[in-house]
């Protein structure tokens, strides 16, 4: 039997006092940690403690919601150091739109334009590809778009990828980054080229490497999960694909997505993601301008 979900269900379902409640309060925190040093992660439909124990998806119970929130849980997530969590996808509406935003920290109820224009671009980018259902870290930074808010730490001239059959028979590949890294007050042109195991890693090391000078903070974040899927299988090597990133460092672990005709260029936008959102989480200052991937 799972302990935790047994303690809860003892103290919170049938009223039994078997340890303070600002220790029950630590119970989520206390299992990811414990899963970061057995590096065996916290099952995200674990109850009371999964990252989606206490998660709704966006649809006709988000106004009930935002009206009261216990209409839909049967218990309150804080009281074992959970949170509510929204997921949007293309059924999203104002109200789902509205929820997430305070979710993140912003309050957008006084905000009817944005949160309706917000609520048609998921649906454009959900048409596109794109899913927010578990990349709340790409909606953050789409959220922080429309406010005109989203941060820049480079603008990229251009990037490539080659993989060619060395003399001894083994793949080489090599990866070249140009950009323009904000930081001091002024811009630096930064070409950067790195070898890696594969065409995304060597861009991801590229990247890195560009970024290192004026954002030394990027070292501290790992790209620690990498998923691929193909969303229309059948047009076969014409297919759109989907990449979803996980990264961790500085105490976060997010993730973002891309979208692209080929699994590099899906690839390029969730690591470039990565980054940005690392570094703007953690409090590193960018340029008011909205970087180029």
């Amino acid at each position: 039997a799972d302990l935790v979900t047994l303690l809860a269900d003892l103290q919170l379902k049938m009223g039994m006092e078997l340890v303070p409640a600002e220790t029950l309060g630590e119970a989520t925190r206390i299992c990811h940690a414990i899963g970061e040093i057995v590096n065996m992660p916290v099952n995200p439909r674990a109850p009371y403690v999964g990252a989606s124990a206490f998660a709704h998806k966006a649809g006709l119970h988000a106004s009930a919601i935002r009206v009261d929130p216990d209409l839909y849980q049967h218990t309150d997530p804080r009281a074992v150091g959970n949170d509510m969590r929204m997921i949007i996808s293309d059924m999203a509406g104002r109200a789902s739109i509205e929820l997430k935003g305070r979710e993140l920290g912003f309050e957008l109820a006084d905000e009817p334009e944005l949160l309706s224009r917000l609520a048609r671009t998921v649906k454009q980018r959900e048409a596109e590809g794109y899913s927010y259902e578990a990349a709340d870290a790409s909606f953050e930074l789409l959220l922080l778009d429309e406010l005109g808010r989203v941060p820049s730490y480079s603008s990229v001239e251009s990037w490539r990828a080659t993989s060619q059959l060395g003399r001894d028979g083994t793949l080489e590949t090599e990866a070249t980054v140009k950009l323009r890294a904000d930081g001091g007050g002024e811009r630096e042109r930064k070409v950067t080229i790195a070898e890696g195991n594969g065409p995304v890693n060597a861009l991801d090391l590229a990247l890195r490497e560009a970024l290192r000078e004026r954002h030394p903070e990027v070292d501290e974040f790992e790209l620690r999960d990498f998923k691929v899927r193909i969303l229309d299988s059948q047009h076969g090597t014409d297919a759109t694909t989907r990449v979803l990133v996980r990264t961790s460092g500085r105490g976060l672990e997010f993730q973002t997505v891309g979208v692209g005709p080929n699994v590099i260029e899906a690839s390029w936008e969730a690591v470039f993601d990565a980054y940005t959102y690392g570094l703007y989480k953690s409090g590193v200052p960018g340029a008011s301008h909205a970087g180029e991937r």
